[in-house]
């Protein structure tokens, strides 16, 4: 498309999985697996909705066809440090991560670098979101794309001025199925189907495996599950990373199943806890983000009426929110939402909702909960230990091999 309009295009294929590095760390901890392909998705089972190319020659031969000059780039060391290395953090700690946000900034990042080597003007990406420059202001705000249903406007809240500024995004004004239906019927270009856009990574079945694989034995943090409502060891564990927010299939350290309307509430890596109990118990009704980022021009002395995204839901929540000057901001939520939104997830915030949507912020979930005659509570009041429950001793994001 960009060819047509009259750029000279230069293709970058970036590899952010190598299998050699990855049995590398298996076996620096004598815990081997097999790293084949899931031929079922075409990427590496623990990195399922996750950018992987799994066969650059494949990629070169496409843009051989089109006429492109293509380079590829080895990214796998800052996949690691950037992505995998907090994605395995997260995971012992008993937290949530959104590797889609920072898998597109170590995009972008890379496609700068490679735009001022080579002398370009712009980068370019297949993402759907909206990039457009305030002529009032010169900066350049995010909008949500035409495709709401495959929108990905909240993944740039991350990006700089600097990267934005030279960010063309041709799929902005189109639907998926109009691209696909192009890449099929003129290039003969093969899709891969979506994952479900609320897939959640942390809740693979093979992530406890991975886990282990790649941490010290010291990390991982045994325990107790217990009853939210009755405040009752039901079993014990064998380490909190077996676990994940919502899970719901849940059996005793024997194996026998518990009552199917138990989920998983809260991880509390301090004690080892897994509080289970009834997901439609919670009820959240604040929500306080740290490393908090602001697009465009707001004036933060002041509450602003917002639309929160949570995970990549299309529901948007109304709420208010309240700045701070460190980069921390709440939320007030104008109806109390009914579900989970985990310490670790990054979350951001519109002005309206569609496709006329503008980016205002985002950040990184601190806490969520509700109020309680002017307590802050992140479970139900029935729930007696969360009032003692300290705060994380060990900051999990510095966590390194």
């Amino acid at each position: 498309m960009l060819k047509k309009q009259g750029f000279d295009v230069i293709c970058i294929g970036i590899q952010f999985y190598s299998k050699e590095k990855e049995k590398m760390i298996a076996d620096r901890y004598n815990r081997h697996q097999d790293f084949e392909l899931d031929p079922e998705v075409r990427e590496p089972a623990p990195f399922i909705g996750i950018s992987v190319i799994d066969n650059l020659n494949e990629v070169k031969s496409i843009c051989d066809k089109i006429g492109l000059t293509f380079y590829a780039v080895d990214a796998s060391g800052e996949y690691q440090n950037l992505i995998t290395d907090k994605l395995v953090a997260a995971k012992i700690g008993g937290m949530s991560f959104s590797p889609s946000v920072y898998v597109t900034k170590l995009i972008f990042e890379i496609l700068l670098q490679k735009c001022q080597k080579l002398k370009a003007d712009h980068i370019a990406s297949g993402h759907y979101a909206k990039v457009l420059k305030n002529q009032a202001t010169k900066s350049f705000n995010i909008f949500v794309a035409n495709d709401v249903l495959h929108d990905q406007s909240k993944d740039f809240c991350i990006l700089d001025q600097k990267i934005l500024s030279k960010i063309i995004l041709p799929f902005s004004e189109m639907r998926r199925v109009e691209v696909e239906k192009i890449g099929k019927q003129i290039l003969g270009l093969k899709f891969i189907e979506s994952v479900d856009k609320n897939f959640d990574l942390l809740s693979h079945q093979k992530m406890p495996q991975f886990t282990l694989e790649r941490s010290p034995e010291v990390m991982i943090k045994e325990g107790a599950v217990l009853d939210l409502r009755s405040d009752t060891v039901i079993t014990d564990h064998e380490g909190i990373h077996n676990f994940y927010y919502g899970m719901n299939d849940l059996k005793t350290k024997s194996g026998l199943p518990l009552d199917k309307s138990m989920a998983v509430l809260d991880i509390v890596y301090s004690t080892g806890s897994v509080v289970a109990g009834v997901l439609s118990d919670m009820k959240v009704q604040m929500v306080i983000l740290k490393d908090v980022i602001l697009q465009g021009e707001l004036d933060i002395t002041k509450p602003v009426d917002i639309y929160l995204k949570v995970n990549n839901s299309e529901d948007l929540l109304r709420g208010t929110v309240f700045f701070n000057n460190n980069s921390f901001c709440y939320i007030e939520l104008e109806e109390e939402y009914h579900g989970l939104i985990i310490r670790g997830e990054y979350v951001a915030f519109y002005n309206k909702k569609g496709v006329s949507g503008r980016l205002m912020g985002g950040g990184e979930v601190l806490k969520a909960g509700l109020i309680d005659n002017g307590e802050f509570l992140k479970l139900p009041k029935y729930d007696e230990f969360a009032d003692d429950e300290p705060e994380v001793l060990v900051d999990i994001y510095k966590f390194k091999l």
